[in-house]
C-alpha cells in the first residue's frame, strides 16, 4: 500500500548517493537525494488531470548523515622536574618531582618506574611507585659511601591500563 498525501499516492522509486570530493559542508563528501513519484488515483472534475509527477529532493549536503568525531580517549602526561641529578657520596639529592597531568578526563592512578640507577644509588620512594592523576610525588636519590660519582640521567615510565608514557 502506498502512503497517501493530499489525495496523492506517494511511492519512493529510488535513493541515490552522489559523491563529491572537496565539497563544502559535507566532510565525508556524500550527498543523499531521493526521488519520489506521485500519482493521483483519479482526477477531480474540472481540474487538469495530472496523473504522474516526479519530485526530486536533495538531502542538504549530507549534514544529517555526518557523525561528529568521537571524543578523545582519556590520557595522561608524565613529567620529571629535572632530567638529571647529581648526588655526592654519602648524601641525598634535592627532590625531583614526578608529575602526572590529566588529559581528556583521565582520572586513574599511574604506576611509575624509574630507569636503571647506578650501583650505590637508591631512590625514595622505591621504584615502582604510584602517582595519582593530577598529582606530583617528590623523589629523593641517596648515594652510598661507595657509589660512583657524577651526574645521573633520569628516565621514568608511567603505566595505567593500556597507556604507557616515557620521559
Amino acid at each position: 500500500m502506498l502512503p497517501i498525501f493530499n489525495n496523492f499516492m506517494i511511492k519512493q522509486i529510488g535513493v541515490f548517493d552522489f559523491h563529491s570530493w572537496g565539497s563544502v559542508g559535507a566532510p565525508n563528501g556524500t550527498f543523499r537525494s531521493s526521488v519520489a513519484a506521485i500519482r493521483r488515483p483519479t482526477p477531480r472534475p474540472g481540474r487538469f488531470p495530472c496523473r504522474n509527477l516526479v519530485i526530486c529532493r536533495c538531502g542538504g549536503g549530507g549534514q544529517a548523515d555526518v557523525q561528529p568525531p568521537p571524543p578523545p580517549s582519556p590520557d595522561f602526561a608524565l613529567a620529571l622536574s629535572a632530567s638529571t641529578v647529581t648526588v655526592a657520596q654519602g648524601s641525598t639529592s634535592s627532590p625531583v618531582n614526578v608529575s602526572i597531568t590529566q588529559l581528556n578526563g583521565f582520572s586513574g592512578q599511574v604506576q611509575v618506574s624509574l630507569g636503571m640507577l647506578p650501583t650505590g644509588i637508591v631512590a625514595n620512594p622505591l621504584s615502582p611507585f604510584t602517582v595519582n592523576a593530577g598529582a606530583s610525588v617528590p623523589s629523593l636519590f641517596t648515594a652510598s659511601d661507595t657509589a660512583a660519582t657524577g651526574t645521573i640521567n633520569l628516565t621514568a615510565t608511567g603505566t595505567s591500563g593500556s597507556i604507557t608514557r616515557t620521559v
